[in-house]
């Protein structure tokens, strides 16, 4: 009488379909791929939101991994195998997540980013269960933030006058955030020195003085914190 086995199979039937229905519901890039030692792998469920990232069709994105993995850019191919290779192979239980470029037939490249989580097989293979996101508009933003800071940080050192920015706490306490190349060598400060500059600026003043660039650096703090209030 096989009846009570053929009910647990039938239930777990069931239950996968309703997650794989509640799956293709959800507006979510969620795929599940298997991938084998050899680095073969095999898209086994794919959602539309996936497929459309990659500007491929739901039975494209599907049926073949090759139609995914064509779409990734060359440059950030080498890397990513490398990456993912070594988590399928040293660690069998260790999230793989990766960014990189995505060359959409309409959009042009866009970015991604990939959060796959690892399920052991008896055969060797890890089946990935994976989101994959646009993060096309915050790459964007976060260049365009370097890019300012790149600016900043030009203008700044091409100032005659000797450019700093620093932190001062409550008690006094002074570390120095930036120095440019001017400050440096005003102060006379060498390159292996200027670690333990960011640490400890007091260092560079002068013992007679030091009292009052203590008074000086906990008076505009607590002029800022009036400021604040």
């Amino acid at each position: 009488d096989i009846t009570e086995q053929w009910q647990s199979n039938q239930r777990d039937n069931d239950r996968n379909e309703l997650l794989e229905r509640m799956v293709q519901l959800m507006p979510l890039p969620v795929t599940i791929t298997q991938i084998y030692p050899n680095d073969i792998a095999h898209n086994r469920f794919v959602t539309p939101q996936f497929a459309e990232i990659f500007g491929l069709t739901l039975e494209e994105a599907s049926h073949d991994f090759r139609n995914v993995a064509a779409r990734i850019h060359p440059d950030d191919v080498p890397e990513m195998i490398h990456t993912s290779s070594r988590c399928n192979t040293l660690n069998a239980e260790m999230p793989w997540r990766y960014e990189y470029r995505v060359i959409h037939p309409e959009r042009g490249i866009i970015w991604v980013e990939s959060h796959n989580f690892p399920d052991p097989q008896p055969d060797g293979s890890n089946i990935w269960y994976g989101i994959t996101n646009d993060i096309t508009e915050r790459k964007k933003f976060e260049e365009e933030r370097r890019q300012e800071q790149e600016r900043f940080r030009m203008m700044l050192e091409k100032s005659p006058g000797a450019m700093c920015s620093f932190h001062i706490q409550a008690d006094g306490a002074f570390t120095l955030l930036y120095a440019s190349e001017r400050f440096y060598e005003m102060h006379g400060v060498t390159e292996a020195e200027r670690e333990t500059l960011f640490a400890d600026a007091y260092r560079y003043v002068p013992h007679e003085d030091m009292a009052l660039a203590h008074s000086a650096c906990c008076e505009a703090t607590a002029t800022l914190n009036l400021a604040r209030a």
